[in-house]
């Protein structure tokens, strides 16, 4: 029997960021919407995630769970504007293992966000002084991360 989930959290990969949400208690949380009874389709969730956030995406996939929180990520297919998100912002993965999130379990998160940093990488070989270097051969000031 599969337990039905109440929370879809969403974790929205635009290269290596994340969309997140602010209220008015002054926290920033993970884009989420009430599942209700019954577990929905993915269409049927993006489609849900399409009527409160006005953001389209897709390629939505299922990345962890944990108590009736579901993570999943998806891809947005054009370029952010902002009117899309007048009450969201966005972050870089490497930011976000610094956030607390109240509506997911942080190291269950952290977890997750850990492993993409080193499993989304869009280009992991390059040329430095004729040569071509790995990524994981650059300092960490070279790759963006210092």
């Amino acid at each position: 029997m599969i337990k039905t989930k109440q929370n879809c959290i969403f974790i929205i990969k635009d290269g290596n960021k994340i969309l997140v949400e602010h209220n008015e208690d002054n926290n920033y949380g993970l884009p989420s919407i009430k599942n209700g009874i019954s577990p929905y389709s993915i269409s049927e969730i993006e489609s849900k995630f399409r009527g409160k956030y006005a953001l389209e995406v897709i390629g939505t996939k299922k990345v962890f769970s944990y108590e009736e929180t579901v993570g999943y990520t998806a891809y947005i297919p054009h370029k952010l504007e902002l009117d899309y998100a007048h009450s969201q912002k966005w972050i870089t993965i490497k930011t976000a293992l610094n956030y607390d999130f109240p509506n997911v379990d942080t190291l269950i998160l952290g977890e997750y966000l850990e492993s993409l940093q080193s499993t989304d990488i869009k280009l992991q070989y390059g040329m430095r002084d004729g040569k071509i270097l790995h990524i994981s051969e650059l300092s960490d000031n070279d790759r963006g991360l210092g």
